[in-house]
């Protein structure tokens, strides 16, 4: 959708105040989102029963790692770095630590 704003942009001012131009312009959009994927990490002595342990130790074991991988990409904060003005979505992976 970036193109169409980008495209749009180029023609010549006439022809960007036509009714017509005008309509298919607005299918154009300009916003860009960046969307962070922090995936869960492996913790040691994790077994198969993983996706039903909801005990105490294992559900704290769970929050420190992902807090710790929350910590790593703000510290890194990828979406300050320039990206390119056609992509709309950018996804900044985080692989777990």
């Amino acid at each position: 959708m970036h193109v169409i704003a980008n495209l749009a942009q180029r023609l010549p001012e006439a022809e960007q105040l036509s009714n017509e131009v005008a309509e298919l312009a607005s299918y154009g959009c300009t916003t860009q989102m960046h969307v962070v994927a922090l995936l869960a990490p492996s913790l040691p002595d994790e077994d198969h029963t993983k996706d039903i342990d909801f005990s105490g130790a294992s559900i704290r074991a769970r929050w420190e790692a992902g807090y710790a991988q929350t910590l790593t990409a703000l510290e890194q904060a990828p979406w300050t770095e320039p990206a390119d003005p056609l992509e709309g979505v950018i996804l900044h992976r985080f692989a777990p630590s």
